[in-house]
């Protein structure tokens, strides 16, 4: 049964939880037959989001289940078709792997499980579902596998005094769950490793929630030497790593509603920054071999058919390909 919702029409974040889709075979092709953009008081949906690419190869995304757009931007969802999928990006296959409403899925670095949120993180195998809860207290998110397997990072207010959301780390059973951070000292987030370890890259609000924008950091492990990748106005959002520590790709989004988030990349001290997306992107991740970057194309000023979906940008050659493609409408 396919339940309504209406999207608030409020300035967004370059997060992506939202979208849908039906996986088409990978073509290059332009935004051309978009019709043109609506109003600005009009927000369409996201169809897919937050993708994770794994390093054997496969690409994990959260599916809104979404199978009709209202032209206010309205729209209704059918729970049959929302959780988190898997595309092999070589075929287009694709397969539902947890159903229900999840976010920021994260492979495991062996490929055999995954681990994503609802306000608790939780863990499963990938070829069968066993659902484990390992986080119980307060409001957790952005879980993130270290390279070794051991440990999780995530985000969380738990005991936080002014109710704030900073790093921790957990075992994957579910045991010793450590503060990294320095609560007191504004929000961290949305962690993710390099890949030998040694540093986890994120976001800091250094004022708090409420006192500017979100800013890049990286620091150890055990939450020392700290390292400010920007300083500036816009908010940034979502960083990953490359597969070989030495850049780093992540969205950009301002603060008055009207430009789009785009996909940036900069080396990983902070230098060399530079615009990867010109039509709108969030939520990047590297190819095993570093060569292509899988993300979400998000404009909310238009619903067509190459909106609210994956794409796969080449970094070699620049081309764009579509990844995923939205289900066929079944509006009543």
């Amino acid at each position: 049964m396919a339940r309504f919702i209406t999207l608030e029409a409020l300035g967004r974040i370059a997060v992506g939880y939202p979208f849908a889709a039906a996986v088409v075979a990978l073509s290059c092709i332009t935004d051309s037959d978009d019709p043109p953009p609506t109003p600005p008081s009009v927000v369409f949906p996201d169809h897919h989001a937050e993708p994770d690419w794994s390093a054997q190869g496969l690409i994990v995304f959260y599916d809104r289940g979404i199978v009709c757009v209202a032209p206010d931007g309205a729209y209704s969802v059918d729970a049959n078709l929302e959780g988190l999928w898997i595309v092999d990006p070589a075929t287009g296959t694709r397969s539902r792997v947890v159903a229900g409403r999840w976010s920021s899925p994260d492979w495991s670095p062996d490929g055999m499980q995954l681990a994503f949120s609802n306000s608790q993180v939780f863990v499963t195998l990938v070829d069968q579902v066993d659902l484990r809860q390992i986080t119980f207290e307060g409001q957790n998110f952005f879980p993130a596998w270290s390279p070794g397997g051991d440990w999780i990072a995530f985000d969380s207010n738990y005991m936080h005094p002014n109710d704030g959301n900073v790093l921790w780390l957990i075992h994957p059973d579910g045991t010793d769950r450590r503060d990294i951070s320095q609560s007191g000292t504004g929000e961290w987030r949305m962690p993710s490793w390099s890949p030998d370890g040694s540093r986890i890259i994120h976001i800091r609000y250094p004022g708090g929630a409420a006192g500017g924008a979100p800013e890049l950091y990286s620091m150890d492990p055990d939450g020392g030497g700290e390292l400010r990748l920007t300083n500036d106005t816009i908010e940034d959002y979502a960083p990953e790593f490359s597969p070989d520590g030495t850049r780093v790709a992540w969205s950009r989004y301002d603060r008055d509603g009207v430009r789009l988030p785009q996909i940036w990349l900069c080396n990983s001290d902070g230098s060399s920054a530079y615009q990867l997306t010109t039509l709108g992107g969030a939520d990047p991740s590297w190819s095993p071999d570093g060569k292509r970057i899988v993300y979400l194309r998000t404009n909310w000023r238009s619903n067509g058919p190459r909106n609210g979906v994956l794409w796969i940008r080449d970094l070699e050659t620049g081309e764009d390909a579509q990844l995923t493609t939205k289900w066929p409408e079944q509006c009543n």
